[in-house]
């Protein structure tokens, strides 16, 4: 334990979840499946460490679900509207006109 007190320590591992964890033995397929869950893992940080990067001006939402039934039910007129403001597509009537 001598050569791991200087990462342990560091560590702070009982404050961790990891500190529930237990040795465990493992066979070739535990293992793939492990690389891949964990490369996995990694690539959706990246891409979610990208996503904030990319929106850090954006301001936080607590709850985006009544933002995501808005774009729902919105999202074909706004859609409409951008073909037509591209000249792609028939021009979109007013809500309640069609």
């Amino acid at each position: 334990m001598g050569p791991l007190a200087r990462l342990w320590l560091p560590a702070v591992f009982e404050d961790s979840p990891l500190e529930v964890l237990k040795p465990f033995s493992t066979d070739a397929g535990a293992l793939a499946a492990f690389r891949s869950d964990l490369v996995a893992f990694l690539e959706a940080e990246a891409a979610r460490t990208s996503a904030l990067a990319e929106t850090e001006q954006a301001f936080p939402i607590d709850d985006p679900e009544p933002r995501r039934d808005w774009e729902a039910q919105h999202a074909r007129g706004l859609c409409q509207r951008k073909l037509t403001a591209r000249g792609e597509g028939a021009k979109a009537e007013p809500h309640g006109q069609a």
